[in-house]
């Protein structure tokens, strides 16, 4: 793992690997924390790296120090909760590189929301490497080294969403943008800088990459229809609600999109003094199960329009 002023969660993050881990590698890029000490006093070897904005580099970095056949990447704010003896048989296929877990987000005390897959465990070998400067990714070199990647359901639950940091967000601003300066038009970057704006308040140059990206075809459906969403909320703060409407003119597959869609379109409805598709809105059954919803506004608004 890499870290920097992870202190407050690294012990966990370690102790939730050291069970099945033979080697355990933490490169610190510049805490003044006691995230170093933290990792000795767990077993870890402790390296150091200076940060270059550049995530892949230091992922790298910290790849290249490990002596295991096998490595899982954990962050300093996450845990292994899985059960590894799950995982063994897989190891044992030569035809699978990687093997993507599904990252559990928790956004406070009472939500909690999966993202997508990501490659966490991978086979050590030198082809197989990091590439991206934000949002790194390592599947595709183990693609290009001909090996699959196969499933497991064990999950890596994630806390960071937890702890509010302005800085970390202008830092993934300015990154995502660096990683444009190479990549203009590469359309995961453009989404991932988007939301970042998006989360910073910045929602003129939020939209303007969202619209740049609409119904990409190198985004995913999910990530796809997250456009619309984002572009529908922002019209919805302007009171443009005909445009509301028809950015959500669709049904997602994805419970938590689609509850969220509903709830934009109630407030949306709301708005208009439209009580009854407000209330058919609000209380449709994925509004109330998406982990998207702010439950907490739901049950204010549902009090008053019920």
């Amino acid at each position: 793992m890499i870290v920097k002023n992870g202190g407050d969660y690294l012990r966990n993050a370690i102790k939730s690997v050291s069970s099945f881990c033979s080697q355990i590698v933490v490169v610190d890029t510049g805490s003044v924390d006691d995230s170093p000490a933290v990792a000795s006093s767990e077993g870890a070897e402790l390296y150091f790296y200076r940060w270059n904005d550049d995530f892949s580099a230091a992922r790298n970095y910290a790849i290249s120090m490990v002596r295991t056949e096998w490595i899982i990447i954990i962050d300093a704010d996450e845990e292994f909760t899985g059960s590894f003896k799950n995982i063994y048989p897989l190891l044992n296929n030569n035809s699978i590189g990687g093997i993507n877990l599904p990252i559990l987000n928790i956004l406070d005390e009472k939500h909690t929301r999966k993202t997508h897959r990501y490659t966490r465990i991978f086979r050590n070998r030198n082809e197989i490497r990091f590439n991206g400067i934000i949002h790194e990714q390592v599947r595709p070199s183990i693609e290009e080294a001909g090996l699959a990647i196969s499933e497991s359901d064990e999950e890596i639950v994630h806390h960071g969403y937890n702890i509010k940091s302005t800085d970390r967000t202008d830092r993934n601003i300015r990154m995502l943008n660096t990683e444009l300066k190479n990549k203009p038009d590469d359309h995961f970057s453009i989404f991932h800088l988007a939301q970042a704006e998006f989360a910073a308040g910045n929602t003129d140059q939020a939209y303007e990459h969202f619209n740049h990206i609409f119904d990409s075809s190198e985004l995913s459906i999910p990530q796809n229809e997250m456009v619309k969403l984002r572009m529908a909320q922002i019209n919805l703060n302007k009171n443009n609600i005909g445009n509301v409407r028809h950015l959500l003119d669709f049904v997602s597959c994805d419970i938590n999109i689609e509850g969220f869609r509903k709830y934009i379109l109630g407030a949306a409805a709301l708005s208009l003094g439209e009580m009854d598709i407000a209330r058919e809105m609000y209380n449709a059954a994925e509004v109330i199960q998406s982990e998207l919803t702010d439950k907490n506004i739901l049950s204010k608004v549902m009090s008053i329009i019920d």
